[in-house]
């Protein structure tokens, strides 16, 4: 595990309650956030594997930081009923799309940013906007 002071410090400008983001190895998740000492704090994990680019940490970072603010549950039962998880991960998705500026008060696209939405929204394990960088440049070599 190790710990970033500058996603913590963001963080914690968002709620003191969060002791640390930390990079570690997830298994089948790229983020996460566990209970802290007493059950009073937070802590944020993200995976260090992963993640295509440096917007997709950003992305992640800031989810985890709306479940917080959400006052969504980290226990398990809270996430039983399926409905009641798919609402808590689209309401963390538009918060992080929106403290990233992705997406206006209303929720609605910001085309200079279209193709990171889609990666986001897929949650693709390659930069796409890194591989239509890549095929344009192909395009132009071919002509």
């Amino acid at each position: 595990m190790r710990i970033n002071a500058f996603l913590t410090d963001l963080a914690q400008s968002y709620n003191p309650k969060i002791e640390y983001v930390a990079f570690c190895d997830l298994s089948g998740r790229l983020g996460g956030v566990r209970k802290g000492e007493g059950f009073e704090t937070y802590r944020i994990d993200i995976d260090q594997k992963k993640l295509p680019c440096l917007y997709f940490v950003f992305f992640v970072f800031f989810h985890e930081v709306g479940h917080i603010l959400f006052k969504h549950s980290t226990h398990a039962d809270f996430f039983n009923c399926n409905e009641v998880r798919i609402a808590a991960e689209a309401a963390a998705d538009i918060f992080a799309l929106h403290e990233m500026g992705l997406v206006d008060d209303q929720g609605r696209d910001n085309e200079e940013f279209e193709i990171c939405i889609r990666c986001y929204k897929t949650r693709s394990m390659k930069c796409l906007k890194e591989s239509n960088i890549q095929a344009t440049r192909k395009k132009k070599e071919i002509r």
